[in-house]
């Protein structure tokens, strides 16, 4: 049974699965909906492989509290030599990338208002490698409250580094304001895995967070005990899920990627629209560490800020001795 559910993962979606793909595979739809599949496409083979262990963890847990005699996963050898490895450098954005992605999400709205623009955000026809799941909302309404929360989740993102877990679990009065040395200044307290907290400081963000605040009704400043979400529901005091924080990333990338891919510089065209196509929710966490290891911040310092329990993990996310092998050779012709 458990090979045959390998197997089934390994050929869901593809052309060899024939016929059975209408009953698994389908579009992006509520699940609610006639229309919703389990799968929108073909497994990546990490994707299976993480299925896998996922479910060898179960059983293992089935075992140890006596519920199985074994773990029916336990002989089986997932395939690590098909798993993708992804560069560091592959999932990191430059400081002029991220600035420009947060001075466009600062103008959603009157970017959305703007009728020249209508024809970029609500053309049924697709561009070059991009996909249709990710259309954006046509109601302006819609628009104005995306563009406060986008833009606070984006800084929050870039300038904690935070899991998008910890985000979405934070609540308002996480924020404190403390004095350090001469300054006081804004600090998030975050809850990672196994429960560890830790403090992150918010040297640029409290003026997004103020705006996104004052939207949704609130004081301009949280209060001690206030219990609202950092990051609510759209039109809601709900804390917002992973998921929804996911595709939200995903549909800004899309309008951000169709921007450039009509009015773009060739650089931007060529270089930024394919990194930005393949980002995900933890590209700003590596974009974040990367940042602070070029500028000389030490590697225990990194990892508290991130919430790692050994350096060894740290330095996966960073590219510094990479970069700095790319400096010399260049000063050196």
């Amino acid at each position: 049974d458990c090979q045959a559910f390998e197997h089934f993962l390994r050929q869901v979606g593809s052309a060899e699965f024939g016929p059975r793909n209408q009953v698994w595979v389908g579009p992006l739809a509520p699940r609610s909906r006639d229309e919703w599949r389990p799968f929108q496409g073909k497994l990546a083979h990490r994707s299976v492989n993480q299925a896998l262990v996922i479910c060898s963890s179960m059983m293992q847990w089935l075992k140890d509290v006596g519920y199985l005699r074994h773990n029916p996963f336990a002989n089986m050898a997932i395939r690590q030599t098909e798993r993708v490895t992804i560069k560091a450098d592959e999932r990191f954005l430059n400081q002029e990338q991220v600035e420009y992605l947060l001075t466009f999400a600062a103008n959603l709205d009157d970017y959305a208002a703007d009728k020249r623009n209508h024809d970029i955000l609500y053309s049924l026809e697709p561009l070059e490698g991009e996909s249709q799941i990710y259309r954006l909302p046509k109601r302006r309404a819609v628009w104005v409250n995306l563009q406060e929360r986008l833009l606070c989740f984006l800084i929050l993102y870039f300038q904690t580094g935070a899991r998008i877990s910890e985000l979405a679990q934070a609540h308002m009065s996480d924020l404190y304001l403390a004095q350090t040395g001469d300054d006081s200044g804004w600090w998030l307290r975050l809850t990672g895995k196994g429960r560890k907290v830790r403090d992150v400081p918010l040297p640029n963000a409290m003026a997004a967070i103020t705006r996104y605040r004052q939207y949704r009704g609130l004081s301009p400043y949280p209060g001690e005990a206030e219990n609202a979400p950092l990051i609510a529901s759209a039109g809601s005091e709900k804390p917002i899920g992973t998921h929804a924080l996911h595709n939200e990333l995903k549909r800004f990338m899309w309008l951000v990627c169709r921007e450039l891919t009509l009015r773009g510089t060739p650089v931007q065209q060529a270089t930024w629209v394919p990194r930005f196509r393949k980002v995900t929710m933890h590209w700003a966490r590596h974009s974040f560490a990367s940042r602070l290891v070029n500028n000389d911040v030490p590697l225990p310092m990194v990892a508290d800020l991130l919430g790692h329990s050994s350096i060894a993990i740290t330095k996966i996310y960073t590219h510094f001795e990479k970069q700095d092998m790319f400096r010399k050779v260049k000063a050196s012709t």
